[in-house]
């Protein structure tokens, strides 16, 4: 009889969304049923393995630089309905002037938000016949959980 060596149990590990920090359970602190908190960067993220959501936002120069360095700050408007709403807007796709987006808004973010797809369904705009999808998601919301990047410069 050939004794078959026995492979150990592999601990699960969770990846933080923000910073790629490999958590173990020792190592991970609860905020929530949904999310736990790096002990790296301190930023929330799910506990449910999933994937960040990646969103996009085109932008001036100098609100890119502000967002990148200070984060994003909401936004008022009523945006063609009878209610004063806040917010940024967000999307699934790189929008343009076509949709709405000024001239001079050059610099194109992208966003990793690292929430699951139900916590900000309340924030979506449905339109019909759209490609692409958009919410106006809390700037609190995106200064705690997302990551942003510059991906161009260019339209």
């Amino acid at each position: 009889m050939v004794r078959r060596s026995r492979k150990p149990i592999p601990t699960p590990t969770w990846v933080c969304l923000h910073c790629g920090h490999i958590h173990t359970p020792a190592t991970l602190r609860r905020l929530t049923a949904d999310y736990l908190q790096c002990e790296n960067c301190k930023l929330a993220f799910p506990s449910k393995k999933t994937s960040p959501m990646k969103l996009f936002r085109r932008v001036t120069t100098e609100e890119a630089n502000r967002i990148l360095t200070v984060g994003f700050e909401d936004k008022a408007g009523t945006y063609l309905t009878n209610q004063k709403r806040t917010g940024v807007f967000v999307s699934t796709r790189p929008l343009d002037c076509n949709e709405g987006v000024p001239l001079a808004a050059i610099v194109l973010l992208e966003i990793r938000l690292a929430m699951l797809e139900a916590d900000i369904s309340d924030y979506e705009w449905t339109e019909e016949g759209k490609s692409y999808r958009e919410w106006q998601l809390p700037a609190a919301m995106l200064n705690s959980y997302a990551t942003v990047r510059v991906v161009s410069t260019t339209i």
